[in-house]
């Protein structure tokens, strides 16, 4: 199938290859031969394969060791890569089905969230934290263990440090009103209001 080869050799020690941008022609003949190279990757060779899918979450993250997911709770919404100024939170009601469905099959899902950047100088999140820390109560309601925040141009890395929430002890994702949603975590529990889209943590003393 049609597939660009972005970097890696297959034997390398640690990142072993990078498929970029693969074509669905025949969706039956992508995904025997998706399933033959997480087979050879991850039993052949002993690595990790993980898949970058999207919205072909469910048909095809169960053929490597992980998923990573684009636009997890904060998501760009633009049509122009080189002008990205459209960004919003994503549907609250998609994020429970997948991340239900990701729990369910237990996938490690890696969660990134992408919001604008400043005009000027300093990413967003130097100046709305309040909002990174929503987003991150809400990845933690979903029960992510991975996540990453990206802006553009993704040229900036910043050590950004939350609440110590500990780790998670709750299997589900719970609500008394379909408005707020929380799970609960070792050291207190974790709440994200979908409406408000503000989130908080309580901890247990």
């Amino acid at each position: 199938f049609p597939v660009t080869i972005g970097c890696g050799r297959i034997n390398e020690a640690n990142l072993v290859l990078w498929l970029e941008r693969a074509t669905i022609n025949n969706e039956t003949e992508f995904e025997n031969a998706l399933y033959n190279i997480s087979r050879y990757v991850r039993v052949d060779l002993g690595k990790k394969f993980y898949l970058n899918t999207y919205t072909y979450n469910e048909k095809w993250c169960t053929f490597g060791d992980g998923c990573y997911k684009e636009s997890c709770v904060l998501r760009w919404n633009g049509t122009n890569a080189s002008n990205p100024d459209s960004y919003s939170w994503e549907d609250w009601d998609l994020e429970l089905e997948k991340a239900e469905w990701y729990g369910q099959h237990n996938i490690d899902t890696f969660c990134l969230g992408f919001n604008n950047a400043t005009p000027g100088t300093y990413p967003e999140v130097v100046y709305d934290f309040d909002k990174f820390l929503d987003w991150y109560y809400a990845s933690a309601v979903l029960g992510y263990d991975y996540v990453g925040f990206g802006q553009p141009d993704f040229q900036q890395t910043m050590d950004l440090y939350v609440p110590n929430i500990g780790t998670k002890v709750d299997n589900a994702i719970h609500t008394t009103d379909n408005v707020t949603y929380y799970r609960d975590y070792s050291n207190g529990r974790v709440y994200f209001n979908k409406d408000t889209h503000q989130g908080c943590y309580r901890d247990w003393e």
